[in-house]
């Protein structure tokens, strides 16, 4: 028979988790399912721990003799699958055991959704549960409000849009939900049905791997936006398409990759071609460029320190004037409070960190210690300012445009970066960069 609910799970060397992870699909209260599961070429024992499932008959294994990648895995695994509804697990995640059911239930009630979500337990490497990272249940999943998990569609739905795209690694989740919505209704379930397990030494949190993916993820959005410019569906404000172009701007720049940069430039200006953030950013990345072909120098992309870089897009502000590019705080016009407050970063080691501010300051000649406040709060663990820097007159000096504080953070904590603004000067904020000490 039919199963009526499939499960696909694609696998990379994550022998050491993938046991969880099937057997939270064995222990579901909904039991007619089938579970793909695709090894894209592991050189670790993970095939060997999968074959010890085979006995039942609704694991299905296929293994790759050649690594693709996560996306093309997906797209082949799809094409195994029996049933109209699919879900999806991460080979080192878990789902609780009633995920199955409850997102069924939804399909089965409501026949015109083509995407169902939940919410999902932020788990620590043994998946003891955290935090729940909730996501908004009504605004639509293009305003990215939330995460994407437990995801699961409608093969129907999904046969409508263009599908995975193998050009975005590490945000093809984001890609495809938003592609979901565009040809049917999307529902999140108000429970946490997903547990995503948090792995400092994952490949999706290196560095290099965290840039790229929010550069896909920008890619997906600019893509999205091109897709209902001409349509009734719900779409993202153009300032705010700019801010992901100009983020991917900057992830390209710290990568070391210019002439990406000037693609997104470029895209940034098809947005909003007579904003001067998108000529500021072309400006920028001309210079960049030019600096790259006359030294030929310049690290390699794998020598880079950075551990997080968070542009203005994505972050919140209590005050000031939010441009794509920049946030801009002016005396008599705002008040004073935060004007830049991004993060969210989850701590996987204790240690030293050194985190960089990006911001230009121009203070009147009547004005008072403090200029404005710098710190680094952990919102998880503690509520509590771990370091703080106070910007005066006398940090003026040679116009900087950099202001760093070195901390110390334990594991387990999340960091929040803010900027408090005292109205004693112009300010421009633009980047804050995390770094490991």
């Amino acid at each position: 028979m039919t199963p009526r609910f499939s499960l696909l799970m694609c696998n990379y060397n994550k022998g050491r988790y993938i046991d969880d992870a099937i057997r939270s699909v064995l222990a579901q209260t909904f039991a007619d399912w089938e579970l793909i599961i695709v090894d894209d070429a592991s050189s670790d024992d993970s095939p060997d721990r999968i074959k010890a499932y085979l006995s039942d008959p609704r694991i299905r294994f296929y293994a790759r003799d050649m690594n693709c990648g996560y996306t093309r895995s997906l797209i082949f695994g799809l094409s195994k699958v029996s049933s109209g509804i699919v879900g999806i697990i991460d080979s080192d995640d878990a789902l609780v055991p009633q995920a199955v059911e409850k997102v069924f239930d939804v399909h089965t009630d409501r026949p015109d959704v083509g995407v169902v979500l939940s919410q999902g337990y932020r788990c620590g490497p043994n998946l003891e549960p955290l935090y729940v990272f909730a996501g908004h249940r009504t605004e639509p999943l293009l305003w990215l409000k939330g995460g994407t998990h437990f995801r699961t569609f409608k093969l129907a739905a999904y046969n409508k849009t263009s599908g995975f795209d193998p050009r975005i690694l590490h945000a093809e989740d984001w890609d495809l939900v938003v592609k979901l919505e565009e040809v049917a209704p999307a529902y999140r379930i108000p429970e946490p049905l997903y547990m995503y397990r948090f792995l400092s030494d994952s490949v999706s949190q290196a560095p290099e791997t965290h840039m790229r993916g929010f550069r896909s993820l920008a890619l997906a959005l600019y893509a999205a936006h091109l897709r209902r410019l001409h349509t009734t569906l719900p779409k993202m404000p153009r300032p705010a398409v700019l801010a992901w172009t100009v983020a991917a701007v900057e992830y390209s720049l710290d990568l070391k990759e210019p002439w990406r940069a000037l693609v997104f430039a470029l895209r940034g200006l098809r947005v909003l071609p007579s904003t001067p953030a998108s000529w500021r950013t072309l400006a920028k990345v001309a210079s960049a460029c030019l600096r790259l072909s006359a030294t030929r120098a310049g690290k390699n992309n794998s020598d880079f320190d950075i551990i997080r870089a968070y542009p203005v897009r994505g972050m919140r502000v209590g005050t000031g004037n939010v441009e794509p590019d920049r946030v801009v705080c002016i005396p008599l016009v705002h008040r004073e409070g935060y004007c830049f407050q991004a993060g969210e970063y989850f701590v996987p080691q204790t240690g030293q960190y050194s985190v960089s501010f990006e911001i230009s300051i121009e203070p009147y000649s009547f004005a008072e210690n403090p200029l404005v406040i710098l710190d680094v709060y952990d919102n998880l663990q503690t509520s509590s300012v771990l370091a703080e820097r106070r910007i005066g007159l006398e940090d003026l000096a040679g116009r900087p445009r950099s202001f760093n504080i070195e901390f110390h953070a334990m594991e387990g904590q999340r960091l929040e970066f803010r900027i408090y603004w005292k109205e004693q000067c112009f300010l421009s904020a633009t980047k804050v960069v995390l770094r490991k000490a």
